[in-house]
């Protein structure tokens, strides 16, 4: 429990600040990748791997004992649902009128959908992922007309090639809508590599090419600094399950550009056990366009429980919260509340 509260602490440490700057929020089950500031191309999560990585995850059993190589299932979020239900409770109690209202309805319908995060259907030797929605940028739940802008979604397939070799690729839908500028949208596509070092004692390694639309190249650019028409490299390092260490390179096919061999480096360690799960606490930064003036810090918290002993790939909940800095004095706020069904 000291431990715990450490973490605790320089969490609260790092966010004491916030109230005086400004704050983007996002609910993403990307959050572990992110508090690890994006050092992701390389690591096995299939919750958040296949946005950084399409053919990594399906290599996750080989790595890890006990994960069944055949599964299909669900990724929900609960705070959706929580919300759906809380704002229908509470419509039910100051309401005198039976009548059922047309935008409440139209509210939770969207909280429900929005809770089904996605879907994976894995066997020996290939894995099919659905991610039906992921912000992207800052949203306001409260906005039902443009609720589902600013998101992505995306239909991938990995194939593995041995124990040790994968390939995937990835189909993606982006939606924005920025104030001033209108809305945008259009199709991108990703292929992935990956290698998992069996025989090399827990290190894996991941490359990644992303190819983003015409209309909007820098979809993902602001918050992940992922650049169009680029190429990215990734090395990890896994230490017992405790420990996980992991290094990106962005963009190391464009030698002009500012972002080129952008590093990013991430940090998991597992803090505490706690009856049928583990505590982490994540960290991690880089120096945006490799300039020291500007330095990004990342920081978060996660908390992965088995809800069988038996199990520990299709039932698991995960919470996290983490903080990013980015240009300026701005932070990025991402959480999750999901669990696999």
């Amino acid at each position: 429990m000291k431990l715990i509260q450490s973490a605790l602490f320089t969490f609260m440490l790092l966010t004491s600040h916030l109230h005086s700057q400004t704050l983007v929020n996002f609910l993403n089950s990307n959050t572990r990748a992110m508090s690890m500031s994006g050092a992701f191309t390389s690591v096995y999560d299939i919750d958040n791997s296949p946005m950084w990585n399409p053919s990594i995850s399906i290599l996750e059993k080989d790595r890890k004992l006990g994960i069944e190589s055949k599964y299909s299932h669900f990724e929900v979020d609960i705070i959706p649902v929580g919300l759906a239900i809380g704002t229908l409770l509470l419509e039910e109690l100051l309401s005198d009128s039976t009548e059922s209202n047309s935008d409440l309805w139209k509210a939770i319908g969207i909280f429900v959908v929005y809770s089904v995060r996605g879907y994976t259907y894995s066997k020996d030797k290939y894995q099919i992922y659905l991610k039906l929605n992921e912000d992207l940028y800052d949203y306001d739940l409260t906005d039902t007309k443009n609720f589902f802008d600013n998101s992505q979604s995306m239909l991938a397939f990995s194939y593995q090639i041995g124990r040790e070799f994968a390939i995937g690729a990835s189909l993606n839908y982006y939606q924005t809508y920025i104030e001033n500028a209108g809305r945008e949208r259009g199709m991108g596509e990703s292929i992935g590599l990956s290698y998992n070092a069996l025989s090399v004692n827990q290190f894996s390694y991941g490359i990644t090419y992303f190819n983003f639309p015409n209309n909007i190249r820098d979809v993902r650019e602001k918050t992940e600094r992922l650049f169009d028409n680029s190429i990215n490299l990734g090395i990890s390092y896994q230490y017992k399950y405790d420990y996980l260490l992991s290094l990106d390179i962005r963009d190391v096919n464009h030698i002009d550009n500012d972002s080129f061999l952008e590093t990013h480096l991430g940090l998991e360690e597992k803090i505490s056990d706690y009856k049928n799960g583990k505590f982490f606490l994540r960290e991690g930064g880089y120096f945006l366009n490799n300039t020291t003036a500007k330095p990004v810090y990342s920081l978060g918290l996660g908390y992965k429980s088995n809800l069988t002993e038996d199990d520990d790939n299709l039932y698991n909940i995960s919470l996290g919260v983490v903080v990013n800095r980015f240009i300026e004095k701005k932070y990025n706020l991402f959480f999750s509340t999901q669990i696999n069904l």
